[in-house]
């Protein structure tokens, strides 16, 4: 019989460990470290600068990237090596394997079962049978045991040959790897193996691969328990795995800039983790993170902050479906937090109050440093149990059910959720699954704008703030997709918040006992709302083309019923229509605050200033007479806002001498910012190109003109003139005269020199004065300027007037001819087609 004589190797694990120790050492060297890198380097998260000797960082010529490539080299050295001793670790272990199997088989007699003695064998004698059975043993066929032994022996052969293969395989694979570096691929190979474990995080940071076990998050969840609950005090090892889950956060951080997704295992690692942490999210987290003493992190505010951004900066990349989370791979724990109260179940007030405080948990669990953002289904949760608390436990009606909350807890919570624009898109859209917490879109606002938050609504702007920074953003192609999405935000919320019928305009319009509108309670999301009106003024202002073509066409295509819809906010093709009634109500729930206010009359008047300069350059340098387009969307755009200005002041004071006194004052204001502004401040509010925005520069210079321009009452009060009219045409012609000169200036038509100086200012890129600025009288002025106009652009008179006349045609047309009328209808959601004509 055979023997089984297996392939060994030379090669001795020990050994090549040992070498993979001197690369260690060597990386120690390099940094100027002594002791055992490997221990520090590669056994968790940490900030690579911090390893390096002050003696080195210190120099002059100190560059971390070349410390870092250095270092990288050598422990990707000791990584390869370290995974070919494990290679020749297994391949022994396996060897030794099958040599105790042989053993174990050959002293079963390889499984061949001994027979009785014949009944031929029973005749003989006894000393006979004696020898028969060998020694008091069983009797065996050698021929049988012969073929068992040789199975035994092929299956054996066959086992080692593969392992010695897997390791002649292994051998070549690994040196072709030594031989590439250290490629992200080769690092996470190495990583995956376990040759590696944090020290490629702490040189490359997020974009390496981390050693995150999904088989041992339950077991890590259960010590990170004997933490929470008090059995173990915060020590090295607890800051070691409060240091790996913020590696993640990191990681998706990275990910989701890069449009990548994490690796399968760290989303594993996440979900068994968190699923095995269960209900202690909730019921023993909150006192550990602000309990105080040595078993608590109250004490320790630095540990607290990193264990509150690594466990909630952690749920939050678990959500993110971007990053291969999602909603279902949420633990159960938060499931149940999204399902509110269970009507009749227990004492109802007692489970209230604990879901509150579970609420509150979760706010101060996601409410890290980090900027993080969660993913599209787990946000509108977010919101939609922010609008249940306060709707359930800050507003109840039960007094002792509203006692010791306040809106902190939402005021974080909505920071997070709000991170996620398409989230605030389903939201704004009702294009969301509300869930068992959740309320139709018009309820869910009406919720969270009536609301009178501690920080004047700044938080719940984040539903809405991304709109102007989208619509304007034109960093590149793949913005287009965003910009969608936020011009049909920004139809829903003005035809949401704007909408009689649904009961929310009247309820921003008169919130709470006193009545206030939105503005006054929120003044934040007033302002909001006056950034979104600014950045579309020429959405509000444009006139409807009842039987489009060419361009128009194109452009109503998406929806040809809504966008010829006088009456009707829609977005399609890539433009923003709004309804002449939602225009003046919309700039109505701007105008409760009064910064509000001006921030949209200073925009109103820079669109006007703008597209006055806009029709006189094209009239001069082409000849086209664009009056009707002009003046025609200036006259409306005045009308509206006077609407909405009028309307606010009308609901606020009951009085209507007083509302037009009002009305005028916010509208002087606006007028004091505009004049207090450079010209050459107000263009990227609109997306038009030529001269208009050649001379205009960032729009944010709006939103701090009432600081720069010191805005101060003044001195006399002025009052609206009784009829429509806001301006007469004779201001206007000014105006608009005042622009044509300017444009023959710049398009060389007339000489500066040739100017008066009255007219003139001391700035080479403004060099004509604005009517405000001019103190000469309107006459002389004209007297001064038909000269040269006349000569450089003779048919410059009848343009000007033609578009004064359009304007108060327009301003006319949508201004109401009775302010009761209109604030009487107008809150009844008739139309303002119903003024036309």
């Amino acid at each position: 019989m055979r023997e089984f004589q297996p392939t060994d190797t030379a090669a001795d694990p020990a050994l090549i460990e040992a070498a993979a120790n001197l690369f260690w050492a060597t990386a120690g060297r390099i940094i100027g470290r002594s002791g055992d890198l490997r221990a520090t380097l590669d056994s968790s998260a940490l900030n690579f600068t911090s390893l390096v000797a002050s003696e080195i960082t210190s120099q002059t010529g100190y560059n971390v990237e070349d410390w870092k490539t250095a270092v990288e080299a050598v422990y990707f050295g000791a990584g390869v090596t370290l995974a070919w001793a494990k290679a020749v670790r297994d391949f022994k272990a396996r060897r030794q394997q099958l040599i105790d199997e042989w053993n174990t088989a050959k002293g079963n007699n390889f499984g061949v079962v001994g027979s009785e003695l014949t009944l031929y064998e029973q005749t003989l004698p006894k000393d006979s049978q004696q020898a028969v059975k060998g020694a008091g043993g069983p009797t065996f066929n050698r021929e049988d045991l012969e073929v068992a032994a040789e199975e035994k022996l092929g299956y054996l052969n066959q086992q080692i040959d593969s392992a010695w293969s897997t390791l002649q395989q292994t051998a070549a694979d690994l040196g072709n790897r030594l031989t590439a570096g250290p490629t992200p691929e080769n690092v996470r190979y190495l990583v995956e193996a376990g040759a590696l474990s944090w020290a490629p995080f702490n040189i490359r940071g997020a974009e390496a691969p981390l050693p995150l076990n999904p088989e041992l998050a339950a077991a890590d969840a259960e010590k990170f328990k004997a933490y929470t609950t008090g059995k173990l005090p915060p020590d090295t090892e607890y800051a070691a795995m409060i240091a790996a889950l913020n590696a993640a956060v990191q990681a998706g951080t990275f990910r989701t800039a890069q449009g990548g997704q994490l690796d399968p295992r760290t989303i594993q690692y996440l979900q068994s983790f968190y699923g095995a942490l269960g209900p202690d999210l909730f019921k023993t987290l909150p006192g550990f993170l602000n309990g105080k003493g040595d078993k608590s992190l109250g004490d320790d505010p630095l540990l607290q902050r990193d264990t509150i951004n690594a466990l909630g900066g952690g749920l939050l990349l678990l959500s993110d479906e971007k990053v291969g989370g999602g909603y279902d791979k949420l633990p159960p724990v938060i499931h149940e937090l999204f399902k509110g109260v269970p009507v009749g179940e227990g004492d109802g007030r007692t489970i209230q109050y604990a879901w509150s405080q579970n609420y509150k948990a979760l706010s101060q669990l996601l409410g890290g440093d980090h900027q993080y953002a969660g993913g599209k289904e787990f946000s509108t949760q977010l919101v939609s149990a922010t609008s249940y608390y306060l709707d359930h436990s800050l507003n109840n009606p039960h007094p002792d059910m509203r006692q010791g909350w306040d809106d902190k807890p939402a005021i974080t919570m909505l920071n997070v959720a709000t991170r996620n624009i398409e989230a605030n898109h389903a939201l704004l859209t009702g294009d969301h699954d509300p869930g068992e917490l959740g309320l139709p879109t018009p309820d869910l606002l009406k919720s969270l704008y009536s609301h009178d938050w501690s920080d004047g609504g700044k938080a719940v702007t984040g539903l809405t703030d991304w709109i102007y920074e989208e619509s304007t953003n034109d960093r590149d192609d793949t913005d287009d997709v965003r910009r969608q999405l936020a011009g049909e935000a920004a139809a829903a919320l003005i035809e949401t918040v704007t909408d009689a019928d649904n009961g929310l305009y009247p309820a921003l319009a008169d919130i709470g006992s006193d009545m206030h509108s939105v503005g006054m309670v929120n003044p934040e999301v007033a302002k909001e709302f006056a950034k979104i009106a600014i950045h579309h003024l020429d959405s509000f202002a444009a006139d409807v083309v009842p039987n489009p073509q060419g361009a128009d066409a194109a452009f109503i295509s998406a929806d040809k019923g809504k966008m010829t819809d006088p009456t009707v906010t829609a977005y399609a093709g890539g433009n923003l229509k709004v309804g002449e009634g939602d225009a003046a109500r919309f700039f109505e729930l701007i105008a409760g605050d009064e910064k509000a206010a001006w921030h949209l009359g200073t925009g109103v008047e820079a669109y006007e200033y703008a597209n006055l300069q806009r029709y006189v350059t094209e009239q001069i340098t082409t000849g086209q007479n664009k009056a009707s387009t002009y003046g025609g969307a200036n006259g409306k755009l005045r009308a509206l806002y006077d609407a909405g200005m009028l309307n606010e002041a009308m609901d606020r004071t009951g009085n209507e001498q007083q509302a037009r006194t009002d009305a005028e004052f916010r509208s002087t204001n606006a007028k004091t910012l505009w004049s207090g502004l450079a010209k050459e401040t107000v263009g990227n509010l609109f997306k038009w190109s030529g001269y208009a925005k050649s001379i205009i520069g960032s729009s944010t210079e709006i939103y701090r003109a009432d600081v720069r321009a010191g805005v101060t009452s003044p001195t006399v009060e002025v009052q609206l003139p009784n009829g429509s009219d806001k301006y007469t045409q004779t201001a206007l012609e000014a105006e608009a005269t005042l622009s044509m000169l300017e444009s023959a200036v710049r398009n060389g038509k007339v000489p500066l020199e040739v100017v008066p100086v009255d007219l003139r200012t001391d700035k080479p890129a403004d060099p004509i004065k604005r009517l405000n600025q001019v103190t000469i009288g309107q006459r002389e002025m004209q007297d001064l300027i038909r000269p040269l106009l006349d000569s450089a652009v003779p048919p410059n008179r009848d343009p000007i007037g033609e578009m004064s006349k359009t304007y108060a045609q327009y301003y006319n047309t949508f201004a109401a001819n009775s302010l009761d009328k209109y604030n009487r209808d107008i809150r009844n959601g008739v139309e303002m087609t119903s003024y036309h004509g």
